[in-house]
């Protein structure tokens, strides 16, 4: 498979996926009581087709409080009901949502 580049538009939607589900994941998990000392995230995808994209994936890089061992587990739990339930840019992408098109 060849690689191809991303255009600014396709970056612009990685970059809406890992805001959206980052801005959402920290409140959420330091109401839980975990403040994270490093909390960041890339998200990669590769173009498969002229405009199509294969798998999309989120990365979190995180450094966590020392001594509390729960840290890690509510973080994953946070991040995976986030990005499956309440992230507004990964439903959209999950559940093909249809695009009208308005013109003059």
């Amino acid at each position: 498979m060849t690689s191809r580049a991303l255009s600014p538009p396709v970056e612009l939607l990685l970059a809406a996926l890992g805001g959206c589900n980052i801005v959402t994941v920290e409140p959420l998990t330091a109401q839980r009581g975990h403040r994270m000392v490093r909390l960041a995230m890339t998200v990669q995808a590769e173009k498969i087709e002229a405009s199509r994209l294969g798998p999309i994936t989120i990365s979190y890089d995180v450094e966590l409080p020392e001594g509390d061992e729960k840290a890690a587990e509510v973080l994953r739990a946070v991040a995976h009901r986030v990005e499956e339930r309440y992230c507004t840019v990964s439903r959209a992408l999950r559940e093909k949502t249809e695009v009208g098109l308005e013109l003059p």
